[in-house]
């Protein structure tokens, strides 16, 4: 499953346990959306989303890289990591 391209299009989209609820910012590699986490609890989170197409190792590394930075951060003004994984078609969150 993959989030489509336009935000409109986007909006109500399920990731997992995921659902994108609008766009806040897109970049040439990827899209961070405002979404609402439905399972194990609901809260309202972040999603970023590498575009498909864009997976190349370059920037999948890059991509786990910066997790892994963030996961390490204790910082009120800094995002956390949550959770973290894969689509179907390979598309990666965190």
């Amino acid at each position: 499953m993959e989030l489509p391209d336009s935000e409109d299009e986007a909006i109500g989209t399920r990731l997992g346990h995921y659902k994108a609820a609008g766009e806040t910012r897109r970049s040439g590699c990827g899209v961070v959306y405002v979404a609402e986490q439905t399972e194990p609890v609901r809260r309202r989170v972040a999603l970023k989303v590498i575009k498909l197409g864009m997976d190349t190792k370059a920037v999948v590394a890059r991509f786990e890289a910066e997790r892994q930075a963030l996961a390490m951060m204790d910082h009120p003004n800094i995002a956390k990591v949550l959770d973290a994984g894969a689509t179907d078609t390979g598309d990666r969150s965190s």
